[in-house]
């Protein structure tokens, strides 16, 4: 007979008589099998579970393996972190604007007028 590890456990066989606590959260099954694939949960693979599944990658905040998102996935976020930052500073400047009115404008016009690019075209179109 052999002994049933606990989910959280693994073994190297079926019949070790060694049970190993799992470093990784969620990573071993546990069972009686002794066979890696039956011990670990999706994404994880190898002795007690500790590395990550090919298209799976190690999640620091979880402390598991988490699957990889995809080039689309990665160009969505990319695109809406964009756009929630664009959004934030129109805010700004309407929050400005509407505070200061016409002196917020001075103000933006301050921090553009700091750019050497735009400095430039400042003094050629004073001359």
């Amino acid at each position: 007979e052999t002994l049933r590890a606990l989910s959280g456990f693994w073994r190297a066989t079926r019949r070790s008589p060694r049970i190993y606590e799992c470093p990784l959260d969620r990573s071993c099954r546990g069972g009686s099998s002794g066979e890696e694939a039956r011990q670990c949960f999706e994404g994880h693979t190898g002795a007690l579970c500790g590395a990550c599944d090919d298209g799976y990658d190690y999640d620091l905040a979880r402390n598991r393996c988490a699957r990889c998102a995809s080039f689309g996935e990665m160009a969505t976020r990319g695109v809406t972190l964009f756009l929630l930052a664009l959004l934030l500073v129109a805010a700004l400047v309407v929050a400005c604007y509407v505070a200061y009115g016409r002196a917020a404008s001075s103000v933006i016009l301050f921090f553009v007028a700091k750019d050497p690019a735009v400095d430039g075209v400042n003094e050629e179109t004073a001359v």
